[in-house]
């Protein structure tokens, strides 16, 4: 069987061996299958369905016409079924949108959705990041999203608590810290603000934002030495930034 069909040893090699890399051995990303992985091995499987679909037309001896009808009647399907799933690909909204009617629970598609809307709609993205972490509430990434964008709609004792949630699932994020800091220096709490943004510095040691909240914060409790430090660092990093800094402050 082999020898007398060599395509169809090809095709399932060629579809096994270039499915290896996505099979799941290592999580790449937080998907664990994407339409995308079988592009490629799918090659296989169609070297396969076009040599069989060869051999059963040969034995009926159908006609080029019927053999042409047939391959263009399959095309035609095929294209229509491509034009359907083009719609969804239009833009985020439709992507997003289709997939959360398609399946269940999709943090991910409502993160994607409420990332979309953060630049226009801050309250649908509010809406769409608190659907992601409804659904998985380890989700650090929707978490920290929740925060931006309640930051931004000055729903400031919300957003502490959104990147206090974001931070224990990821301590690592230094824009959290940062985002952090800066909400308590909004809500009349220095002190935390400079615990926060210490934290960032410990991470990312030259930070601009984080130097610019670490003297602002500083400044707040008292600590002018502190504060004028922290802007000399920042001189050397973004000079424009420190000069506006100090004139707000009264620093020089």
């Amino acid at each position: 069987e082999r020898h007398r069909r060599p395509w169809i040893a090809f095709g399932w090699s060629w579809y096994g061996v270039s499915l290896l890399p996505v099979i799941g051995l290592v999580q790449v990303g937080s998907q664990a299958r994407a339409d995308r992985y079988t592009y490629i091995p799918l090659i296989g499987i169609f070297v396969v369905l076009a040599w069989a679909a060869a051999e059963v037309v040969s034995r009926f001896r159908a006609s080029r016409l019927a053999v042409g009808a047939a391959a263009a009647a399959c095309a035609l399907a095929l294209g229509a079924a491509a034009r359907v799933q083009n719609h969804y690909w239009k833009d985020e909204v439709a992507l997003d949108t289709h997939a959360i009617a398609v399946t269940r629970a999709n943090w991910v598609a409502w993160n994607n959705l409420g990332k979309y809307y953060m630049d226009s709609d801050l309250p649908q993205a509010a809406a769409c990041f608190r659907r992601a972490v409804g659904y998985k509430d380890d989700y650090d990434v929707a978490w920290y999203n929740l925060g931006v964008v309640l930051g931004g709609m000055r729903r400031d004792a919300e957003a502490i608590a959104s990147y206090r949630r974001s931070l224990k699932l990821d301590p690592s994020n230094v824009d959290g810290w940062v985002n952090l800091s800066f909400e308590y220096e909004e809500t009349g709490n220095p002190a935390a603000a400079v615990a926060a943004v210490r934290e960032a510095l410990r991470l990312r040691p030259e930070d601009p934002r984080a130097l610019q909240s670490l003297a602002i914060a500083l400044f707040a409790v008292g600590d002018r030495a502190g504060a004028l430090a922290a802007l000399q660092q920042l001189r050397g990093l973004n000079p424009q930034a420190a000069q506006q800094l100090a004139a707000r402050l009264g620093l020089r």
